[in-house]
């Protein structure tokens, strides 16, 4: 399955843990996935996580310290702290897998930077990074979905929208999979961003009052910075007419 993609590299790891295997590809040259230490939840992660310190701190602080400070084992100490919600916890490009061995609970990052493709049927639930990997493991042909390759192609393609081959799905970003030998999966998303932005019911005569509030309260700041340059021009040419070297005041 690893193999179906060779450009990834070819220095292969796995992790197996009850029904449940997880692993990663590698160049020599180049390493930028990796897979947690053995345990009762284990991690394969794509990518890196900006803030692999700051989350160690915190996951530490939350009494689950990590096995090592590397990316996965950090990934599983987040999980075990924080759930399926952990994801949110982590900045940058990421995709991965976590399991117990039962359930596998698949994620991507916040902007959708690396990909996460999977599928799910009566034989396995199979996830990977890319989609050529889904069909080597799942043992199926490779067709190409041709609706998906217009979407591709012209535009109009929605975050959920399935792989440009036929039988794989895609997940999309910020948002965890759960696959726990269910008939279906579920998918969650774990970041909600208009719930960070302030909001309210406005009025246009409300809005132009604020805005004119705004611009006055701008204007002001610029005068006073422009009063502050003229005394600093004039206080210089006094003291160049009296010989003496100027001082000139810069406002912070």
């Amino acid at each position: 399955m690893l193999a179906a993609a060779p450009h990834r590299g070819s220095h292969i790891t796995l992790r197996a843990l009850g029904n449940c295997i997880v692993g990663v590809a590698n160049r020599p040259d180049f390493v930028d996935s990796s897979v947690s230490t053995p345990g009762s939840l284990i991690a394969a992660l794509a990518g890196g996580l900006d803030n692999l310190a700051d989350l160690h701190t915190v996951v530490t602080a939350a009494g689950f310290p990590a096995a090592s400070p590397a990316a996965a084992d950090v990934v599983v100490a987040a999980f075990r702290a924080f759930g399926p919600d952990a994801p949110n916890r982590m900045r940058g490009p990421f995709a991965g897998v976590v399991t117990d061995g039962r359930t596998v609970w698949c994620f991507r990052d916040h902007i959708g930077f690396r990909p996460l493709f999977y599928r799910d049927d009566s034989h396995a639930f199979i996830a990977a990074s890319e989609a050529r990997q889904v069909i080597a493991g799942a043992q199926i042909s490779e067709q190409p979905n041709l609706e998906v390759l217009e979407l591709i192609l012209y535009g109009g393609m929605r975050a959920d929208t399935p792989a440009a081959l036929q039988g794989v799905s895609r997940l999309p970003q910020a948002t965890t999979l759960t696959a726990n030998g269910l008939p279906h999966t579920t998918a969650r998303r774990y970041w909600h961003p208009a719930e960070l932005l302030e909001s309210a019911r406005l009025t246009s005569a409300d809005i132009g009052y604020r805005f004119g509030q705004l611009l006055a309260q701008a204007v002001a700041r610029i005068d006073r910075d422009t009063a502050r340059g003229e005394e600093a021009e004039r206080q210089y040419q006094v003291e160049h007419q009296r010989g003496r070297p100027a001082r000139v005041a810069q406002a912070a």
